[in-house]
């Protein structure tokens, strides 16, 4: 783990013939992974209950008891901002944390376009209570928002006059969506198609424009913009998490959408890159609550005694007439929550509610932890947690995920676009830099040259006394935030004859393939024998 301070305000920003003298040594690493669950238990009336004890809950896997290993209880009593006139920071440092306690990074990401007025003042005045009450003098608070990529509205900071009046000019704005501007440019090109059909008409000419084919093409093109806007705004999230993951602070993240669909368009469903999203969030320990405030547009009906479900088609009226329209629009916000052990508000009056409720339960939490049985690895494990008092509510996350080495790595070389690592120590020592940079056609082909001294890969010793060594090369491409290609991963051996000279260079040339638009590389090495990992930060000059 990185220490929290001197990590946050990068997150956001932005041929061989030598060989070793001595024989490589070795030593056997044993992996224990450790899976850390947050837990918030409830009663029947929706208090938290506290004072419960590690003998108080059981963990299931896959239906089968886990012996719990860790355990913490956290239970931070902040004074009520409503009851308590003092400043913010001098209430929170009035507060005895107990040791447990981190300090935490809260990720507001607003992606609200499409919704009234009202209900945009609704949910910005929740969010405001929301920091009120659950802000501590060591916590950080950072704001994004998508337009046509995830966008920074303010970078991690603890300045409360700062995170007030970001919000504050934020709430105001109004944008329309990319979805909404393909509508509107459809309804425009229909428009012209009419006018000049009806032109043809009166000039005894025969058009061939066909409203319903027009009509039926355009929602064809408005579902494709809305599938890929939310696939990417869906990667562009679990890249964000991968990089505050590294942060030794509690994360989480509160997700307001007006549409995050699990079906967009026919034959274009989302569900994969939002089950990545919820899969990716789990195996790092971050819980996603998350809102949909659509107000007057949808005219969303849920009764309190439904618990925060979506309208059933089953329902009374008026929610059974919403119920399809809703789902189709938060469908992929309840997987979210339901899976991360997180809250889900529908409605301007309901998300401001669980606000409140959520800075609450941020102090008011158990900690649980079991290891991870080897195997299985990179695949959702299914897990339960339960109270031995049935009549408690228990809400946790619903899978853990053992990370491979490979999946751990590739997730690093995409945090170390946002998060640079530290290069000083770090074996295989390498140098990289950009060779050339070409056009081609929408792309750019950046051929990258590394070095590498022969004393820092570990060779191995053959029977006809040459050495033998091999490495990786993984790349990734970043834009923005969040923002990263798919990874490309080269692998090279090495063979050396015993005449070397251990400081003389191995170098290794590769070409990439990049959008016009890319920023940096994040440019890893793996040494295959010894496992070591070091990485660098290439800086693309502008084309």
């Amino acid at each position: 783990m990185i220490p929290a301070r001197a990590l946050l305000l990068a997150i956001l920003g932005c041929a061989v013939s030598v060989a070793l003298p001595v024989a490589a040594q070795y030593t056997e690493r044993i992996d224990i992974q450790i899976a850390n669950i947050e837990v918030v238990v409830t009663d029947r009336a929706g208090n938290p209950v506290r004072g419960l004890a590690k003998d108080d809950f059981e963990i299931f896997e896959d239906g089968r008891l886990q012996t719990i290993t860790n355990f913490s209880a956290i239970d931070v009593a902040v004074p009520d901002a409503t009851t308590d006139e003092k400043p913010l920071a001098q209430r929170a440092a009035a507060v005895s944390d107990p040791p447990n306690v981190r300090p935490r990074l809260i990720v507001l990401y607003v992606d609200i376009d499409d919704i009234d007025p009202e209900a945009r003042a609704q949910l910005f005045d929740g969010i405001r209570r929301f920091l009120d009450a659950a802000l501590r003098e060591d916590d950080f608070v950072t704001v994004l928002t998508w337009s046509r990529r995830l966008r920074v509205i303010i970078s991690p900071t603890s300045n409360r006059q700062q995170i007030n009046a970001a919000i504050g000019l934020f709430s105001k704005q109004t944008r329309w969506s990319e979805t909404e501007i393909t509508k509107r440019a459809g309804e425009i090109a229909t428009l012209e198609a009419e006018r000049d059909a009806a032109m043809a008409a009166a000039l005894g000419f025969q058009s061939h424009w066909d409203a319903a084919d027009e009509k039926a093409f355009l929602e064809w093109v408005r579902g494709e913009v809305r599938c890929a806007t939310i696939r990417r705004k869906a990667n562009a999230i679990r890249n964000l998490l991968l990089s505050v993951a590294r942060i030794e602070m509690q994360n989480v993240l509160i997700f307001a959408s007006d549409d995050l669909s699990l079906s967009p368009a026919r034959d274009c469903p989302t569900i994969r890159e939002i089950s990545e999203l919820a899969e990716t969030a789990n195996a790092y320990g971050v819980t996603v609550h998350t809102f949909h405030p659509p107000g007057a547009r949808n005219r969303v009906v849920i009764g309190p005694e439904r618990g925060g479900f979506l309208p059933r088609a089953s329902d009374s009226a008026p929610a059974a007439v919403e119920a399809p329209r809703s789902f189709d629009e938060s469908g992929g916000l309840f997987l979210l929550a339901r899976r991360t052990g997180g809250v889900i508000g529908s409605g301007p009056v309901d998300s401001a509610r669980l606000l409140t409720r959520i800075a609450a339960e941020l102090d008011t939490y158990y900690s649980i932890g079991y290891r991870l049985a080897p195997g299985r690895e990179d695949h959702p494990r299914p897990i339960e947690v339960k109270t031995k008092n049935r009549s408690f509510r228990v809400r946790a996350r619903t899978s853990v995920v053992r990370l491979s080495e490979a999946t751990r790595l590739r997730d690093r070389v995409i945090t170390n676009l946002y998060v640079p690592e530290s290069t000083g120590a770090a074996r295989p020592a390498f140098e990289a830099k950009i060779d050339s940079i070409k056009r081609e056609s929408s792309l750019l082909r950046v051929r990258v040259e590394l070095s590498i001294r022969a004393a820092d890969l570990t060779f191995l010793r053959t029977d006809d006394e040459t050495r033998r060594a091999s490495f990786s090369v993984l790349v990734a491409a970043g834009t923005e935030v969040g923002d990263a290609s798919k990874i490309a991963e080269m692998k090279q051996d090495v063979e050396l004859q015993t005449n070397f000279t251990e400081h003389a260079p191995i170098t290794y040339s590769f070409d990439v393939r990049v959008r016009r638009d890319t920023r940096r590389l994040s440019v890893a090495v793996r040494d295959q024998v010894s496992g070591e990992i070091a990485t660098t930060l290439l800086d693309i000059p502008r084309q």
